[in-house]
């Protein structure tokens, strides 16, 4: 734990101007909704600095109508007027896997029961598919579920109707060999 605070200390000494910057507020353009898996590092992976991208993290970038995720996407369109969010699934999600084998328990059941129906209303397509081949396949078929879940919820469809122009997009992230792939499913408006 002394190591992580030290390293804050010393990245604020190297980087006081930008601190100096962020104190004043935040205006990203983008929402980022990934996963928080620990290989998952979204302003480290994609060079951004601190300020340019609202993060939120879950298991399996999900973004679900309860208030913890519906408060993030209301704070990011209402009040940070983000012109993107961006789903970003990755390379061997746990909790896709999870959500594949259905041997989960709780709260991590709870939490991906949603995920659970996309797999079961794809399972004639997957049943062909390697594991990993299917793991894969349920990590993008999560974030076009997102995307689409996303687009249908009240304050998106509001933000749209009154002419805030958001783009919400589906990418996937792999390991290696260290790609983003857009898949092509953006939504921009009504």
């Amino acid at each position: 734990m002394e190591t992580i605070l030290n390293n804050y200390e010393n990245w604020a000494v190297e980087n006081n101007e930008l601190l100096s910057k962020l104190v004043q507020g935040q205006s990203p353009e983008v929402l980022w909704i990934a996963c928080s898996d620990s290989r998952v590092a979204p302003n480290l992976q994609t060079k951004s600095e601190p300020g340019q991208l609202f993060v939120h993290r879950n298991i399996a970038n999900m973004l679900q109508m309860d208030d913890n995720s519906q408060a993030v996407l209301e704070y990011a369109v209402e009040h940070l007027h983000v012109r993107h969010i961006c789903i970003v699934g990755h390379q061997k999600c746990g909790g896709c896997m999870a959500a594949l084998e259905g041997n989960t328990q709780g709260s991590i059941h709870r939490w991906l029961a949603p995920l659970r129906k996309v797999v079961d209303n794809h399972r004639d397509e997957l049943s062909s598919l390697t594991k990993e081949e299917k793991w894969d396949k349920v990590v993008e078929l999560n974030v076009i579920a997102q995307v689409n879940t996303i687009a249908q919820m009240h304050v998106v469809q509001e933000a749209w109707r009154h002419g805030q122009a958001i783009a919400i997009h589906g990418l996937v992230q792999s390991l290696v060999p260290g790609k983003m792939v857009d898949l092509g499913v953006t939504k921009e408006g009504l």
